[in-house]
Order: structure tokens, then sequence, then C-alpha cells
């Protein structure tokens, strides 16, 4: 069984910041598998089911906010009996420009504060993530000012047109070739 989980911010207000890149990337990657996430309240996420190449295959959106993350990442690990390697977290990475995507494994949070969540309540930094750039190059204002900031126009379009396709390639990679493949690959 393996474990997805795209972090961002649960709301409209939120739906296309640059902090919600995880949250956009699942739901394209459930609509291809044609599932629909489903609200659990004990999980503190939506969660969607779906098999995989003969595996299950669990998706989640955490429903409390970013930096709380790891709660709802634990609830559904622990429920599901989810190995640390079988975990994929879907991430934005304002250290990676924009349109780049690069997998990590057993990384520290880079001062990601719903990736330092999630290593808190897990007590272990030794899963999987597939980082999403968002940085804008010659944007110079804080961090938190960028990843709120929403994707404009072009940059949504790019998002749905080249860059999800690359992530759910990767995601793929990751499900089938095993993490060492598809950093390989996608690296």
């Amino acid at each position: 069984m393996k474990l997805i989980i795209g972090l961002g911010n649960p709301g409209r207000k939120y739906k296309w910041t640059r902090h919600n890149a995880g949250f956009i990337i699942t739901e394209i990657f459930g609509k291809a598998l044609g599932i629909k996430f489903k609200p659990f309240k004990k999980f503190n996420s939506e969660i969607a089911e779906a098999v995989f190449k003969n595996e299950k295959l669990i998706l989640a959106q955490p429903s409390t906010f970013m930096n709380s993350s790891g709660l709802a990442v634990a609830a559904v690990k622990s429920f599901y009996k989810i190995k640390l390697g079988d975990i994929l977290i879907i991430n934005d990475d304002i250290d990676l420009t924009f349109g780049q995507i690069k997998f990590s494994v057993n990384a520290g949070p880079a001062g990601h504060n719903g990736v330092k969540s999630i290593i808190r309540e897990l007590g272990s930094q030794n899963f999987v993530r597939l980082r999403i750039g968002i940085k804008e190059i010659g944007n110079h204002s804080t961090a938190d000012k960028i990843v709120l900031k929403n994707f404009d126009l072009a940059e949504k379009q790019k998002l749905k047109r080249e860059i999800a396709p690359r992530c759910l390639a990767a995601i793929n990679a990751f499900l089938t070739e095993g993490v060492d493949q598809a950093m390989n690959r996608f690296n």
C-alpha cells in the first residue's frame, strides 16, 4: 500500500496559491485515476482510494492548515499501517524555480513548515518527497508572501499543461519503479 499526500491550505481563498502546489497535483492525479476526494474528519483530511497496478493507493489532502499537516499525515499513516518508505509527500518548494520538480528522501524540511510538522509528528524524516518549484525569478518578497501569492494566469496554464504531466509521470515512476529510478529520471 502507498500513501500520497499533497500539502496545501484548505478553502477557496488558497486554492491557487503557490503553497497549494501539492493539493493541485494530487487533485489532478486523482482525476486521472477517476477518483474523487471525500472528507474524513477522523483523519483531518480529504481522502481518495484507488487500486494502482494491483496495489492499494491512498491519496490524502490534509484539511488542517499547512503548519499542522503532520497531525493529518500521522493519523492516516497509523490507520492504514503504512511504512515510512511508502509515503510520498508532494509539497511546494521556494528554493526551486517555478517549473522544476525534484524528489528527495530522508531530507530535512528546508524551512517548509508543513514538512516540519510531518517530521515532528512521525518522529522521522525518512519518507519520500516530490518538491515542486514555486520560486519566481526576481521576486525578493518574504517567504510567507511568496507562498501565499496566487499563480498568475500564465503560471496556471504552465502548471496544468507542463508541470502537472511531469509530476504525474514522476508519481507513476515512484509507484511502479521505486524511488531510486524515479530520482534518476526526474532529478
